[in-house]
């Protein structure tokens, strides 16, 4: 299900004992769309075929452990950003360090608490919300968020340098960037809360207002420039996007 039309966050649990799958899916069904594997290399093809929002992962699990299950996920560019707690029955700190080292975002031990997990939860998307916000005024994600960084540079190079082309659209971008629509619109959408094609029309009509403040070329060639191939249309976006038309800004 897609959480864009629900407004519940996709969560993925992988977790291979009954009980606790059952207790997490209890707990959480009413503010998440809920995706459940048994084994870790099920988990991960889950995790690479839906995006979730966010995971849960039990270290103890048949197939890939939960560590190897973590490290494949934030090694990967179409999940390295997704939120992953997990979840162990050993009260150990080797663990809980060997998890956090493989990139795990929290460590809880079972039995674990209900509001606890609750508010772990709900902080891991408030922080990724703060991320998308961040970007809006930035452009790109703080210094320490380095993959993400050199992942959304590439997307918006990739719409940089194919800006006056008018038959560059969201298939030519995935070739670009290597992901499937599906990967490509999760993850742009969960890092800077702009679908792959919105970014590309704002670069777009961004691009058109600084050629139409900095220089004289006639707003057609403007437009054909920032790749529309329809002066109406362009005039027509623009005026819906910054709430005035080229030529007024232009005056």
């Amino acid at each position: 299900m897609n959480s864009e039309r629900t407004g519940h966050p996709q969560l993925l649990i992988i977790e291979d004992n009954p009980g606790v799958a059952y207790y997490l899916k209890n707990i959480l069904q009413n503010d998440y769309q809920l995706h459940h594997e048994m084994d870790g290399k099920s988990g991960l093809e889950t995790a690479l075929s839906t995006i979730p929002d966010i995971i849960i992962c039990d270290i103890m699990i048949p197939s890939m452990n939960g560590f190897e299950v973590c490290d494949a996920l934030k090694n990967d560019d179409r999940t390295s950003h997704i939120p992953l707690i997990m979840l162990t029955a050993r009260a150990d700190q080797g663990d809980k360090v060997l998890g956090l080292k493989h990139g795990a975002d929290a460590y809880m031990v079972k039995p674990f608490d209900r509001e606890e997990l609750l508010m772990r939860l709900k902080h891991l998307l408030v922080k990724r919300e703060k991320l998308r916000l961040f970007y809006t005024q930035n452009r790109q994600l703080p210094k320490e968020n380095i993959k993400e960084n050199a992942f959304l540079y590439r997307v918006n190079q990739a719409i940089d340098n194919n800006l006056s082309n008018p038959d560059f659209g969201l298939p030519e971008l995935c070739k670009e960037v290597f992901l499937e629509r599906t990967q490509l619109y999760r993850k742009t959408k969960m890092l800077t809360g702009k679908s792959p094609s919105e970014l590309l029309r704002y670069s777009r009509l961004k691009h058109a207002r600084t050629l139409l403040t900095t220089t004289e070329v006639p707003i057609a060639e403007v437009a054909y420039a920032s790749g529309f191939n329809n002066v109406s249309h362009f005039t027509k976006t623009f005026r819906e996007h910054f709430g005035e038309t080229p030529r007024s800004v232009r005056n």
